[in-house]
Formats: structure tokens, sequence, C-alpha cells
């Protein structure tokens, strides 16, 4: 999997980096990050400055909307089955919530939590199996 960028037009295509699964636009719109396969990485939209975040490679990461953290789902390691916020200047982890699951996270029956910020960047949204059917959740970040 790769990540081109090109002008709405269709001009000016460039490669920006090969991916592993999940990216997603930095809220400056300049930058991409994306789960590789050996961490979490972000790289400027013309390709260049490629920095590795996190050693964690995995989940559905989605910046703040002021572009300070990252929040991804865990589904292996120390972190299994949990949420958790990530310093993008750090690498620094740290637990957010336990997402448990009923039916497990494979894309057939499972559920995948799919963090994201609400607009004020105060708390978290996610699915969740935990009481037998998918519902949404919120946690407070602060």
């Amino acid at each position: 999997k790769e990540i081109y960028i090109a002008n709405a037009d269709g001009t000016n295509l460039h490669f920006v980096m090969s991916f592993r699964h999940h990216h997603i636009w930095h809220p400056n719109s300049k930058q991409v990050i994306g789960n590789c396969s050996d961490g979490l990485y972000i790289v400027s939209a013309d390709g260049t400055n490629r920095r590795k975040l996190s050693d964690l490679a995995q989940g559905h990461p989605s910046f703040s909307p002021d572009g300070r953290m990252i929040v991804t789902d865990c589904y292996g390691g120390e972190y299994a089955d949990m949420i958790v916020l990530i310093d993008p200047k750090t690498g620094c982890v740290e637990p957010l919530c336990r997402v448990p699951t009923i039916h497990g996270r494979s894309h057939e029956t499972g559920t995948h939590p799919h963090p994201c910020w609400s607009p004020d960047g105060q708390t978290v949204l996610y699915d969740s199996d935990q009481t037998g059917h998918c519902q949404l959740y919120e946690v407070s970040v602060k």
C-alpha cells in the first residue's frame, strides 16, 4: 500500500510513503500519518521529513483537532483491547480506557473501536460491543 498525493485536477501526482494500514491527514493538512510495519510514522505531504512517532503500528489513529495528540485503538501487546493516547512529539503512550470485546476484532463479526476526537478535543468517541451489541461510547480526555 502506498500513499500518493495529487492536485484536484490530477496533476502533480507524487509518492508520499508506503504504509501498512490506516493513514490519516494531520489537522494542518501538511502531513500524513500511517501505520507501517515497525511503527506509526508521520511524513510531510511532499514525501519528505519522515519520522517515526511510536513503535505502535496498529489500530485506527486519529489526531486531536489541535494536532497535539493521537488516539488509536490497540489489539495486541501490552495495550491489547485498549484505546491509547500518543504524544507525537515524544512518542509516549498513555492508556485512555479499556475496550473489551464480545465478538472479537475480525472484520466479519467483530467490532473495531475506530476512536475519533470530538470537535472541541475534550472527548474521544469509539465503538464497542462490550454489552453484546455495538454501541457508541465517549470518554473524557482531560
